[in-house]
């Protein structure tokens, strides 16, 4: 069966899925194939495409490479497959999943070179408030914040900051300023301790993809908890446009390990809650 061939949201069902380890660092991955049905319109509406016979292999990612749970990924699926209480993944691994309807987000990215579609957000099937000409265009959003950033930040301006107040009380006028007390000698200071062992470091990714799911994950966990996916995504690649005007970001592949590993660091410092 064929892989979509465009950008969007769907929805589709989990005709098989399984643990497994995946990519050079083994991570725990639930792995999931998806037929499609369903497709997203601009008025809100959904579009049988079924036609089509898209299929395409969404990899959930459980854990970090710094070995912690991988909670954005935990919380999607949960919600998009609420028989699942989110505690033990044999009980996913057993379930049935081929009877519940859920929403994946596909991109189209780059990687050494290879173009292919990508599940980038999964989702229930109703999750969707918006529609017509509300609906959130993440890449229309990222080329507008990155043609006109500039020229707002220009138009903005500095802020001033005000003046410290004066600490202290004021002293009346003619009289002398009360004399501040010698200070006491200093102590000796204490014999210095050996520090402690620095913590090791965690592996760094091994290619460019794993290091955008580090910074993307990074930053999805530091964004206001009510925000919804579409938020998330539109907050990301318009910080991303920041740190790297000019660049062509229409996919993860954009940037190298260490520009990826720039926006794990610097990002989450720059979201501006709405």
């Amino acid at each position: 069966m064929p892989l979509p061939n465009r950008e969007g949201r769907f929805q589709a069902y989990a005709a098989r899925h399984a643990l497994r380890y995946v990519g050079q660092n083994k991570l725990p991955t639930l792995v999931a194939e998806y037929q499609v049905l369903n497709e997203l319109q601009g008025d809100g509406s959904w579009a049988d495409v079924s036609a089509e016979q898209f299929q395409i292999s969404g990899f959930h990612y459980l854990q970090k490479l710094d070995g912690q749970l991988n909670t954005i990924t935990i919380d999607q699926l949960r919600r998009a497959w609420p028989q699942w209480d989110g505690r033990d993944l044999a009980a996913l691994e057993a379930t049935n999943l081929s009877q519940t309807l859920v929403q994946i987000t596909v991109g189209i990215e780059t990687f050494n070179g290879k173009t292919s579609p990508k599940v980038n957000w999964l989702s229930a099937a109703d999750d969707d408030s918006q529609g017509g000409l509300t609906m959130k265009d993440p890449k229309a959003a990222r080329g507008i914040v990155n043609a006109l950033g500039a020229k707002l930040r220009a138009h903005a301006g500095g802020t001033q900051m005000k003046s410290a107040p004066p600490q202290g009380k004021p002293v009346p006028p003619g009289r002398p300023a009360p004399q501040t007390p010698a200070a006491a000698a200093p102590k000796p200071p204490p014999k210095p301790t050996a520090p402690a062992p620095a913590p090791p470091s965690p592996p760094k990714p091994a290619s460019s993809q794993e290091a955008s799911v580090l910074a993307w994950n990074t930053f999805a966990e530091a964004c206001p908890p009510a925000w919804k996916p579409e938020d998330v995504e539109n907050e990301f690649w318009r910080i991303v446009g920041e740190l790297f005007p000019g660049r062509d970001l229409s996919n993860f592949g954009a940037l190298s390990i260490e520009e990826w590993l720039q926006v794990k660091e610097q990002a989450p410092g720059k979201i501006v809650p709405f």
